[in-house]
C-alpha cells in the first residue's frame, strides 16, 4: 500500500514538472504572438502557479483540517516573500 502512495506521488510530481515547463513555453508563445504585455502574462503565470496552494487549502477545508489550511497559507506566503526578497 505504501509503495502505491509513493508511486502516485512520483507520477503526480512528474506530471506537475512537465506541465510547468509547458506552461512557461506557452506563456512565452502567447506573449510573442499577441498584443498582451509581459506584465499580464506574468500575472496569469503567477495565478497558475498559485493553484496548488488553493487546491490544498480547499481540500483541507473539505476534510475539516484548518491547521493544514493555515500552515499552507502561511508557509506559502513566507516562502514566496523570502524568494522575492533574496
Amino acid at each position: 500500500m505504501l509503495l502505491l502512495v509513493f508511486l502516485a506521488f512520483g507520477i503526480s510530481a512528474a506530471i506537475t514538472i512537465f506541465l510547468a515547463i509547458r506552461l512557461s513555453i506557452y506563456a512565452d508563445t502567447i506573449e510573442r504572438k499577441s498584443a498582451l504585455s509581459g506584465i499580464l502574462i506574468a500575472l496569469l503565470l503567477g495565478g497558475a502557479t498559485s493553484l496548488p496552494e488553493i487546491t490544498t487549502s480547499v481540500t483541507s477545508i473539505i476534510i475539516s483540517n484548518p491547521d493544514l489550511t493555515v500552515g499552507n497559507v502561511l508557509g506559502s506566503n513566507l516562502f514566496n516573500s523570502q524568494h522575492v526578497t533574496s
